[in-house]
């Protein structure tokens, strides 16, 4: 499958910039194995990106990109892993994601144990929006435009409604904080159904990078975070209430909240809402 993107974001004219764009060409290669019954897919995915800077110079900026995907069913459990590399003339990463759901009863209720683990091959750039991040990315974050954000350059200590959207990667972590890597991250999620008609689910989670426990004066070897998920769309919007945090997550979070309810943070996905995504799983379907 060959497949070319384009999007574009506008701001309201008085500001200084007020559109930016980016390009994806690629080329999606699936594969069915059959064995007692069972499939694996494995697809492998190519592409190029060239995708305008957020901010000043603006210029654009070209990254090569290669994703292999593999799902497969441990007896009853689909397990996924997803390989990722991302390549510029500044720097190369390479991220894993490890996913594995548990059903325990005949609705699909179940335990989500998802694992990360990222790492630069090389990094000659000083850009933040680079680096990997232990809360996941906001709007100005997702360098490439892959996902859309209703007000991208939205800032999360404005505490407006749209600052709270966010994409759950790379750290996992549902509450803000600063904290990123420009060397290495790994972090580990697990989310629990809980038994009763409404989607909530508990969730905690726990990571760590480069230099966790010394980079700066009261961060910790292993942050963690709990709290409630509520989940009435699966995969597209999720809404996230931490309870319990570690100190250094705490510490920081405070600094960007006046009260509790700054601290939720949404994700909502517009971008699987696209009935073109679909056509990537057709192969599923034979």
């Amino acid at each position: 499958k060959f497949y070319l993107h384009y999007k574009q974001f506008m701001l309201p004219e008085n500001r200084p910039k007020t559109q930016w764009n980016s390009k994806t060409a690629g080329v999606e290669l699936p594969f069915v194995f059959h064995h007692s019954f069972k499939k694996t897919y494995l697809t492998t995915n190519m592409y190029w990106t060239n995708a305008t800077f957020p901010y000043a110079p603006y210029q654009s900026i070209n990254y090569a990109n290669l994703k292999i995907e593999l799902k497969h069913f441990l007896d009853i459990y689909p397990f996924k892993t997803e390989i990722v590399n991302t390549t510029n003339n500044e720097f190369s990463k390479l991220s894993v994601q490890n996913n594995l759901f548990i059903p325990y009863n005949e609705k699909k209720k179940g335990i989500q144990l998802d694992f990360f683990y990222g790492i630069f091959l090389y990094n000659k750039s000083n850009l933040y929006l680079y680096n990997f991040f232990l809360s996941g990315r906001d709007g100005i974050k997702d360098y490439m435009y892959q996902d859309a954000f209703l007000n991208r350059f939205d800032y999360i200590g404005n505490h407006t409604f749209w600052s709270h959207q966010f994409i759950l990667s790379e750290g996992m972590f549902a509450t803000y904080t600063p904290i990123q890597s420009n060397r290495w991250m790994t972090s580990l999620r697990t989310s629990i159904a809980l038994p009763i008609p409404p989607p909530l689910y508990f969730y905690i989670v726990t990571g760590t990078y480069h230099k966790a426990g010394k980079v700066w004066q009261g961060s910790t070897l292993l942050p963690y975070e709990a709290g409630i998920e509520f989940k009435p769309i699966k995969n597209i919007f999720a809404i996230y209430f931490p309870m319990v945090m570690s100190n250094d997550i705490k510490t920081l979070s405070d600094l960007y909240s006046r009260h509790y309810f700054d601290k939720v943070r949404f994700v909502l996905r517009f971008t699987m809402l696209n009935p073109f995504k679909y056509s990537r799983n057709l192969h599923e379907l034979f």
